[in-house]
């Protein structure tokens, strides 16, 4: 390590070399009022140098894998095993590029390449993984390439002929709870899989818990939900909750209410709604349900948030406000109302 010198000035100064441009020495000066802070400056920036040196020599592959690995336990359980699964199965033409080698053009022949054969969706997880990545390991490198735009899904709705014929096929299974509590409290398989018997409270049920795979594809429940949004008391019909008690009689507060997974909930709610016209509707769906069914009768975007733990009005109305089929033509006919009274009280005055 070069050593400090002293200026006419009375500081001192440290020239670390950094190289050779234009046939000319390159030096890097730190200067400083001591001569310990001068050396220190220096040293400081040639051992990050270094450092930096050595993590533009290791591969794609390898940070992405330091990125998971620095996030596992940190991050949802679920989210690990997404990332898992990249790490395994994507980024082939970019793993063994070195940091440094790393170029845009690369990355868009990549994104080219994964077009052919995965859905857009797939596309962008693997970029943003990649993303994150790079600005862990590799911050001043500006990524600037085209992505493709993420197929949106068409929403579903069931009416409430569909719901009623649904709970008429699911009466005395197993499968009715777990129904009854998406459609009219708005949890998730997961948040239904995770409850305990101490959950059930006088107007409602709690949910502060998610039942996920882990990054070895088994269940775990974590102590808490999708979003911060998700932790709430979601609120009940009496009927709902008088059910719920009499099938968690005999167990205890720390007992799980269901003994299914979320897998387990979606197949048996698979075999009833193909027999009721709901072919295209996710058990999930059934949380739009609530949603439309909600903002139909007139609740506060704000109170629906709050109820079926949704984060912001945005995902609300982009996702969850869908008109009922079944109540398509009554609400028109209020509108059409309103103007055919507008119409009449014209005619009256022009009388």
């Amino acid at each position: 390590m070069a050593k400090a010198k002293k200026l006419p000035s009375g500081n001192w100064r440290v020239q670390v070399f950094v190289g050779v441009e234009d046939g000319k020495r390159k030096y890097m000066s730190f200067t400083a009022e001591s001569k310990w802070e001068a050396e220190y400056q220096a040293s400081q920036y040639a051992r990050n140098r270094k450092e930096r040196k050595n993590v533009m020599n290791i591969t794609v592959g390898e940070a992405v894998t330091r990125y998971i690995d620095s996030k596992d336990g940190v991050i949802s359980p679920a989210t690990i095993r997404g990332y898992r699964s990249i790490q395994i199965n994507g980024l082939k033409n970019l793993r063994d590029i070195k940091l440094k080698d790393l170029t845009n053009e690369t990355i868009q022949q990549q994104i080219r390449a994964k077009m052919k054969t995965h859905s857009p969706k797939s596309v962008l997880n693997e970029h943003g993984l990649l993303t994150a990545a790079l600005n862990m390991f590799y911050p001043e490198f500006r990524i600037n390439v085209s992505l493709p735009q993420k197929k949106k899904r068409p929403q579903t709705v069931p009416t409430d002929a569909q719901i009623k014929e649904l709970l008429a096929l699911a009466k005395g299974k197993d499968i009715e709870l777990p129904i009854m509590l998406a459609a009219m409290g708005s949890l998730r398989e997961g948040e239904i899989a995770a409850l305990l018997v101490e959950d059930i409270m006088k107007d409602g049920i709690r949910v502060n818990k998610d039942m996920v795979r882990n990054q070895y594809q088994k269940w775990e429940i974590k102590g808490t939900p999708k979003s911060d949004a998700g932790n709430r008391i979601a609120p009940l019909p009496d009927k709902v909750i008088q059910m719920l008690k009499e099938h968690v009689k005999g167990k205890s507060n720390q007992d799980r209410i269901f003994k299914m997974n979320p897998e387990g909930i979606y197949d048996r709610y698979k075999k009833l709604k193909q027999q009721c016209g709901m072919d295209k509707c996710r058990f999930h769906d059934l949380r739009h349900y609530y949603a439309s069914v909600a903002h139909l009768i007139g609740v506060p975007d704000q109170y629906i948030m709050l109820n079926g733990g949704w984060k912001d009005k945005g995902t609300l109305q982009q996702i969850y406000q869908h008109t009922l089929i079944d109540h398509e033509e009554e609400e028109s006919m209020k509108i059409t109302g309103h103007f055919e009274t507008l119409l009449d009280t014209k005619e009256e005055k022009s009388e």
